[in-house]
């Protein structure tokens, strides 16, 4: 299994922030997928729902609305497990954690959630090290270790943490434009391409549980 994290939102404001994780146990399908749509398409930027335009002709909007509709249609061969903090109470005490501690809790809340019916033996989660300071020597095995130690005794399951480049991790991309999908249908903009996409999202809405984490 592997699971690709991301989130959407800001610590810094007083909004809705939300954190995704994007599970599949057919990485290799899905990477054959997305270089297909994006040789079709000719889209070879880094898809991130946040930077799609009101045009008509965005091309990061027709790329995801691809991506989202394969969604729909493999939706069996993944899941998503999306966690929203809409309190302010929580978010001001989140938001002056450091990176290092928002990793820790968001991980504890995640596997702690459902790790009691975690289903694999051997399980690798991936985080954008966009998103990691270069000094943390918690991430990955700190991290690591905090999830055999806990989880993993508990469910029989074996973590590897990697971090990747999300610009260059076309399934991390897949994590963020999902995660950020479900907060536009939590808090809708006006921006209409967004809008049509989070519609499309809602095909797949089956495969995706969402749970207020105050």
């Amino acid at each position: 299994m592997w699971v690709f994290v991301d989130e959407s939102g800001c610590l810094r404001a007083n909004q809705l922030f939300v954190a995704g994780a994007w599970f599949t146990w057919k990485p290799r399908f899905w990477m054959n997928h997305v270089h297909a749509l994006r040789q079709k398409l000719g889209f070879y930027r880094e898809m991130h729902f946040h930077k799609v335009s009101r045009r008509s002709n965005d091309p990061q909007y027709e790329m995801i609305q691809a991506l989202f509709a394969l969604l729909a249609q493999h939706s069996k061969t993944w899941y998503a497990r999306i966690l929203h903090i809409s309190s302010s109470h929580q978010i001001e005490a989140w938001r002056n954690l450091s990176s290092v501690d928002i990793y820790d809790n968001l991980m504890s809340i995640f596997f702690d959630r459902f790790g009691g019916h975690y289903p694999e033996e051997y399980s690798v989660v991936v985080l954008d090290e966009k998103n990691r300071p270069w000094w943390d020597d918690y991430i990955p095995n700190g991290l690591q270790g905090y999830l055999n130690n806990n989880v993993g005794l508990r469910t029989n399951t074996v973590f590897r943490i990697k971090t990747a480049d999300s610009s260059q991790h076309d399934l991390l991309q897949i994590s963020d434009v999902i995660t950020a999908g479900v907060r536009q249908l939590l808090v809708p903009s006006e921006n209409p391409n967004k809008r049509i996409l989070a519609g499309t999202l809602l095909q797949a809405i089956d495969r995706i549980k969402t749970w207020d984490g105050r």
